[in-house]
């Protein structure tokens, strides 16, 4: 479990730590390295201590330096609550569907259900977790799941069962249940491009 600040004291000190650190990487090498992963939880570091437009801008940051990266699921549901507070509905969506596209356990145990564990092939890991498992939940800091109100996680059920987010994940749970037995070739090739251009939200 990542080890999180809970004081408001507490936390500004951890964001000056971290953004220091950034400054300092990029000054001595000219880029990020940031091999511990602290960008991902600046903005929800911000957004735990309530400050919206601090968290916005910090995604804006992001969106500029790593926009050839994917986020981390903690980072898209934090940046799809930043949205949907700043009345970016559009956005908010775009980000739920990121969210829910990186790990498919996140929106529905924020939203206080539980789900089994779909039978898919996946990737990517962080600080020793798959993203795509229900594991990895256990890396989201326990302020974040306290701060979203009755009227907040209403808007993540009726966006998370609307038409064209059941129809993103459908066709990503398709795909990904094929890649599961698709051998190495041209074949697998297109289909986790596929997966790529749905977590772009290109489709």
């Amino acid at each position: 479990m990542v080890d999180f600040p809970i004081n408001s004291k507490k936390i500004r000190e951890r964001i000056g730590r971290y953004e220091r650190a950034l400054e300092k990487e990029f000054q001595r090498f000219g880029c990020y390295d940031d091999s511990h992963g602290k960008r991902f939880w600046l903005g929800t570091l911000y957004l735990i201590l309530g400050d919206n437009d601090a968290t916005l801008k910090h995604f804006g940051w992001y969106e500029r330096v790593f926009h050839d990266q994917a986020a981390e699921p903690t980072q898209y549901l934090s940046w799809t609550i930043a949205l949907y507070r700043d009345g970016q509905l559009e956005a908010a969506i775009g980000k739920l569907i990121q969210t829910m596209l990186s790990n498919l356990y996140i929106i529905p145990h924020l939203m206080g259900e539980d789900i089994d564990r779909f039978d898919i092939h996946v990737r990517a890991e962080t600080f020793g977790f798959t993203n795509g498992e229900p594991d990895y939940l256990i890396n989201v800091p326990e302020a974040l799941w306290m701060i979203c109100s009755d009227e907040e996680i209403g808007w993540f059920k009726s966006q998370y069962e609307s038409f064209r987010v059941r129809g993103a994940r459908a066709k990503f749970l398709g795909i990904e249940r094929r890649l599961k037995n698709e051998p190495r070739g041209p074949m697998r090739t297109s289909l986790v491009e596929e997966v790529y251009r749905l977590k772009k939200l290109e489709f």
